[in-house]
């Protein structure tokens, strides 16, 4: 007879589980783990399983998205019809300088822009959430990203 060892987080499809309306005894009990916490072997099994605690990245945008993203303004189309028209009429100098002023708007946005993407990736970098839990009866600090389902925190055995 084979045993299923897989822990089930589900209990109803398309249910999801209220935990903060479930007892800690039951809870320890849907999540198959112990007062104790977690072993080594059931860390790593349900690492596998589920995978690191981690949100998705967003893809990081491309010096070319972020050029092409300042010509993406209401503004800069009005801009470019006067430059048009500027140009239809005769008035060259009026033209170029309006082209001008784009290019100078859309270099000075894709700096800030490049600027503020690098700036949000080294915020992220620095922020690390810890948790503390108890894992095979010992008191342990970690990364968030290292947490699995049926983690037991010191909070919640007091």
């Amino acid at each position: 007879m084979e045993v299923n060892t897989r822990v089930q987080l589900v209990e109803m499809p398309n249910q999801p589980i209220s935990w903060h309306a479930i007892e800690e005894s039951s809870v320890i009990q849907k999540l198959q783990s112990n007062r104790k916490g977690l072993t080594p072997q059931q860390v790593q099994e349900r690492q596998i399983e589920f995978c690191r605690n981690v949100l998705p990245e967003p893809k990081k945008p491309t010096l070319f998205e972020i050029i092409f993203h300042q010509f993406k303004s209401p503004l800069i189309y009005i801009l470019l019809v006067a430059s048009a028209i500027a140009l239809a009429t005769g008035d060259v100098k009026d033209a170029i300088f309006i082209l001008g002023v784009i290019l100078l708007n859309a270099t000075i946005g894709s700096i800030q822009e490049w600027r503020a993407e690098k700036s949000a990736h080294a915020l992220q970098l620095m922020l690390r959430i810890q948790g503390r839990v108890i894992r095979d009866g010992q008191q342990l600090l970690l990364d968030a990203e290292g947490l699995v389902p049926g983690e037991i925190s010191q909070k919640s055995i007091l």
